[in-house]
């Protein structure tokens, strides 16, 4: 299959879909502007004679009133046709085939209405009848009762009091469609509709977007203006903060004061050096008269003051002083 003849198909199935589309559209146009109280008729065609069951005479038929008219069988010929049940897939194929094979009048001239009447299992067969009516009397009827202005619903066949098949022509979906003036009416409304429904979406779609953008806009202005005010304050309060930060910062006047508090009536000591030590810590040095240096050293180490209390020496004082002389080194816990 070449790209042209895809192209044909596809083209010819998507004029079938807006036949159909359009022809459904119309028929609800029609529903909607006929009128609920339309009355409905139903009238057999004896040759040139009306028979009306619902009406006594079709001339008291009000206009826009809808028939069903129904053909004497003598206007019709009825076939009985067997086929194999296979061809029931592309029934109306077939029996297009074998009515150019039989009939003395071109297919175009006729209309034909099919329907399966039995199926035979056995013999893999089914009975078709095949109906086939005058074009030229359908067209006939279809101008007389428009001139009348009633509204024809459906052409059958009588058969024994039963209505059989439609001959009023119908489009099909797939048939090539040709566009009538309502037709074309409709489409360029449906052209119009789509075009404002995609104009109201942009529309609304821009405004929104400058809505949003105009709010963005007034939050980042607040925003910077927020920043700035914060880089302000902390540009002013610097000084503040590192006089904060120096004053919770531990010196030797809080070792000293530790000092003092640890160590007992019976010790005193007569050097303190304190240094400023890598990682910020105080390290100090002491040395004092203790009456033992031993238990002196662990009463610092246990304070939680002081960290890594060390002994550095210890010497007697002197004969009869009872203290010991010592230096002592430490690292101060408190930061």
């Amino acid at each position: 299959m070449n790209l042209s003849s895809a192209w044909g198909g596809l083209r010819v199935q998507c004029e079938g879909f807006l036949a159909w589309w359009l022809r459904e559209l119309r028929g609800l146009g029609d529903a909607l502007v006929t009128p609920a109280s339309a009355s409905s008729a139903v009238i057999h065609l004896r040759g040139s004679v009306f028979d009306t069951q619902s009406v006594e005479d079709s001339a008291n038929l009000q206009p826009g009133t809808r028939v069903t008219l129904a053909i004497d069988a003598a206007q019709a010929l009825f076939l009985e046709v067997t086929f194999p049940s296979a061809v029931e897939r592309d029934l109306k194929s077939a029996v297009a085939l074998y009515l150019e094979r039989e009939l003395p009048i071109r297919a175009e001239l006729v209309h034909v209405h099919v329907r399966v009447k039995r199926r035979d299992r056995r013999s893999r067969t089914i009975v078709v009848e095949v109906i086939v009516v005058h074009r030229q009397l359908i067209e006939s009827l279809k101008t007389r009762f428009a001139e009348a202005k009633l509204v024809v619903t459906r052409i059958s066949a009588c058969s024994a009091g039963e209505l059989i098949g439609d001959f009023l022509p119908r489009r099909s979906r797939l048939e090539p469609w040709r566009f009538t003036s309502l037709d074309r009416r409709l489409g360029v409304a449906a052209g119009v509709l789509a075009v404002a429904v995609v104009a109201v979406v942009a529309a609304q779609w821009t405004y929104e977007r400058y809505q949003v953008r105009k709010q963005l806009a007034q939050v980042e202005a607040a925003a910077a203006q927020a920043k700035a005010l914060t880089r302000r304050y902390e540009r002013e309060t610097e000084p503040a903060a590192d006089l904060v930060t120096l004053m919770a910062r531990s010196d030797a006047t809080d070792v000293l004061a530790a000092l003092t508090a640890r160590v007992p009536d019976s010790s005193w000591l007569y050097e303190l050096e304190v240094s400023q030590q890598r990682g910020g810590s105080l390290g100090l040095k002491a040395a004092g008269f203790v009456p033992a240096a031993t238990m002196f050293t662990d009463m610092l180490a246990k304070a939680p003051e002081f960290q890594e209390v060390r002994l550095a020496s210890a010497t007697s004082a002197g004969l009869g002083t009872a203290k010991d002389r010592v230096q002592l080194t430490a690292r101060w816990g408190v930061k």
